[in-house]
């Protein structure tokens, strides 16, 4: 039984490696390192600089995103091209992480807007036709902190399930409390909202 342990815990390592060989092998030749791609150099870059505000449409409309980004900057598209994407990340990363040790109070402050924003989003949406009503703004306020409610007793009353739910809501956002902000990033992990938010009103409801 150990023997065929040991070879089911070596496949669980090899099947993964050997799925993914053929990008890496794609990723070396025309990117120049083996490793999944990321834009998280660029994200960082964009989202810690002197003119960045917190949410990613704030950026767009100051005019910061096009400054930084190559989606909207001439100069940073061609040393985008020059550096190649890997290189580019890896140096944009460099920036942000400077500026972040430069700069310890602006960038606590923006990411704790970040944190908020993300569990309670602000009513400022582009273009027009895409903004909340503030009723239902307060209503999925109010459905995120009975959430946390559900998930206290979840954990309490030791329901099965409860600790993974836990888990997502705990792990899942923490990138995107780092970069700027964006109503879709909490899209993935609204039915944990939901599910916990439900629980929450079942114990309302049995008290």
């Amino acid at each position: 039984s150990d023997w065929s342990s040991d070879v089911c815990s070596s496949d669980l390592w090899a099947i993964p490696i050997l799925i993914c060989a053929p990008w890496m092998l794609r990723n070396q030749l025309r990117l120049g390192t083996p490793w999944i791609r990321d834009d998280l150099g660029i994200e960082l870059y964009v989202s810690f600089n002197d003119c960045a505000p917190y949410g990613f449409e704030q950026s767009q409309k100051q005019g910061c995103f096009g400054r930084f980004h190559p989606n909207q900057n001439l100069s940073e598209a061609l040393a985008l091209r020059s550096m190649g994407e890997s290189r580019y990340n890896q140096e944009r990363l460099r920036r942000a992480f400077v500026w972040m040790t430069r700069h310890p109070g602006h960038t606590a402050a923006l990411v704790a807007k970040r944190t908020l924003a993300f569990w309670f989003p602000t009513n400022d949406r582009w273009p027009e036709y895409l903004r909340i009503r503030k009723r239902r703004l307060f209503f999925f306020w109010a459905l995120t902190l009975a959430s946390f409610g559900g998930a206290f007793w979840s954990l309490k009353r030791r329901i099965p399930g409860g600790p993974i739910l836990l888990t997502l809501l705990a792990l899942f956002p923490l990138v995107y409390y780092v970069v700027q902000f964006d109503h879709r990033y909490r899209y993935p992990i609204l039915w944990v909202t939901w599910l916990e938010a439900a629980y929450f009103c079942v114990i309302l409801t049995e008290r």
